[in-house]
């Protein structure tokens, strides 16, 4: 086990290399047998976040990532914003909520923007001998979806449903 900042270099097995392993059995064992171990220090790369208005990334300060390591950021939006764009060493990845980084092998930077969240009001009216649920108005994000459930009462049909004043 590598002490903190070091990772393994190379394990030997009777004056063979195996590579550098965490771990090795011996089995059948029927001689003397040397195990050596070696040790180099880590390789640390830094990755640089840094987020817009109206949002933040987790963890909000820079990272050391060992070579080879993973770091997983989290951009958070404010109430009433949204992802705008990630960008990774200056590259869009899209409006991600998340980003690993994976097999790092150089400094990097990740960035977030964030806009405004537009919502739109849907508002529910049921006209007599039924109901629609949900029955209070609901708010609905761009692009979003809203389901609602027309009920008629005991012994009635729906008659018709309009959207937006359209059958």
């Amino acid at each position: 086990t590598p002490n903190s900042g070091f990772i393994i270099a190379d394990v030997w097995i009777d004056g063979k290399s195996i590579g550098p392993v965490s771990s090795y059995t011996f089995t059948d064992v029927q001689q003397d047998s040397t195990i050596i171990a070696t040790f180099k220090r880590a390789v640390l790369y830094t990755i640089t976040p840094s987020a817009g208005t109206h949002g933040s990334i987790s963890p909000s300060t820079s990272v050391k990532v060992m070579s080879g390591g993973s770091q997983t950021f989290t951009i958070i939006p404010d109430s009433g914003y949204t992802v705008a764009d990630v960008k990774v060493d200056r590259r869009s990845v899209g409006a991600l909520t998340s980003y690993t980084f994976s097999n790092v092998k150089k400094n990097s930077a990740i960035s977030a923007t964030f806009k405004r969240q537009v919502t739109y009001t849907i508002t529910p009216i049921a006209g007599a001998h039924g109901s629609i649920s949900p029955s209070t108005s609901v708010k609905v994000p761009s692009g979003g979806s809203q389901t609602f459930t027309i009920l008629p009462d005991s012994g009635y049909t729906v008659a018709d449903v309009k959207v937006d004043g359209k059958s």
